[in-house]
């Protein structure tokens, strides 16, 4: 009896530590998994919207698993492959164990392997393309109450910028909207993103962040799945893309280490961008968020009209003040949709009647009340 005992206690601690390290293979490429909601089993009528759940299930109940489950893309395509197909299955070793699996040298097995790696490789190019192309409006910053419009890898660069976090390389990830929510989701529970400490005001988390630092993504298994490089280049690791060529050119960066506070009596003087409606908490970020993003330069403007402080506030009201009106402020065109594009389709970005504009004292009156821009503008 004991003996009977002792056996199935054994064959359960085999059969958790199987399943352990399946459910860690598993997550360790868990996002090309997520084709779909329907993941069947190969042998019979067993169906879950639960991936894992499905692999559990043929252990269990037909002792199998999938060599080079890490490795492998769109999990739902393949069963549906061999679901239909018969299998060339063998009796290996899986996670040192004993098992069927099917047989990595099997032609029909390495060609689904690389026509779903090729799938998959297609659908996370066009992700990347979309983030790296499209221009969202007023996405929400992770620490203060800015919000900034333009593409996803500009929003990471950015964040940099304002904030000295460095999520990672905008070149080098993926699912940059995903990774974000995850770590909104931590910070707005005063969560450290890196070791997971709990805080009782938002603050007290900045301050550990800055100090540690604790402001990088952490090296752990769950981030795999934001990095192009896990996609491209098998058998290479994000952690060693991170070391490479590195995009944030840091010697035009203010030299300041960790995660810039924004404590709740920080000062905020929020101004808006003259082309595109992101709102910075300083009048000098959006000087440099206009450089950056629209190539437009405050600087070049003033050397064309000389430095007189009035003829600069002139100019930045008349800006604003097109802008309103639905008017370019360089051609003086009516501008419906696009301004932003419409701005960046001129080379010299300087006003075609700047005379006529400087001259007026109308513009001296500010378009926004107290315009904090207005402020900085002896100091470009």
């Amino acid at each position: 009896m004991n003996e009977i005992l002792a056996g199935q206690k054994n064959s359960l601690l085999m059969s958790e530590s199987f399943e352990t390290q399946l459910k860690n293979d598993f997550e360790a490429n868990m996002n090309n998994y997520t084709d779909k909601d329907n993941f069947p089993c190969i042998f019979c009528s067993y169906e879950t919207n639960v991936p894992i759940d499905c692999l559990i299930h043929m252990h269990q109940k037909h002792n199998f698993a999938i060599s080079s489950l890490s490795s492998l893309s769109l999990l739902d395509k393949y069963l549906d492959n061999w679901r239909f197909h018969p299998q060339p299955i063998i009796n290996s070793q899986v996670y040192g164990f004993p098992s069927q699996t099917i047989d990595l040298e099997n032609p029909e097995e390495i060609s689904l392997r690389k026509t779903l790696h090729k799938l998959r490789l297609d659908q996370v190019m066009n992700e990347y393309e979309m983030e790296r192309t499209t221009v969202f409006k007023d996405i929400p910053c992770l620490f203060c109450r800015d919000k900034f419009t333009g593409t996803w890898q500009q929003y990471l660069q950015w964040l940099f910028e304002v904030h000295r976090f460095n999520p990672g390389r905008p070149q080098n990830l993926v699912y940059i909207p995903t990774l974000i929510s995850y770590l909104r989701n931590l910070i707005n529970n005063n969560i450290c993103i890196n070791c997971g400490q709990h805080f009782d005001k938002p603050h007290l988390l900045r301050s550990h962040m800055k100090k540690k630092p604790h402001d990088k993504i952490p090296d752990k298994r769950y981030f795999d799945r934001f990095y192009m490089v896990n996609y491209l280049e098998e058998g290479k690791k994000w952690q060693d893309i991170e070391k490479e060529d590195d995009d944030i050119d840091q010697s035009k960066i203010p030299i300041e280490e960790g995660l810039k506070d924004f404590d709740d009596d920080t000062v905020i003087d929020e101004t808006k961008c003259l082309i595109c409606d992101t709102v910075l908490s300083t009048p000098g970020f959006v000087v440099d968020h206009m450089l950056r993003y629209h190539h437009f330069s405050l600087k070049e403007v003033q050397k064309s009209i000389g430095s007189d402080f009035y003829k600069m506030i002139r100019f930045v009201n008349y800006a604003r003040a097109a802008k309103n009106e639905k008017k370019c402020f360089i051609c003086g065109a009516p501008v419906i949709d696009n301004y932003v594009d419409h701005i960046a389709s001129h080379e010299n970005k300087v006003p075609v009647d700047i005379a006529t504009i400087l001259s007026d004292d109308k513009y001296l009156i500010p378009v926004i009340k107290e315009d904090p821009l207005l402020t900085v503008l002896e100091d470009i």
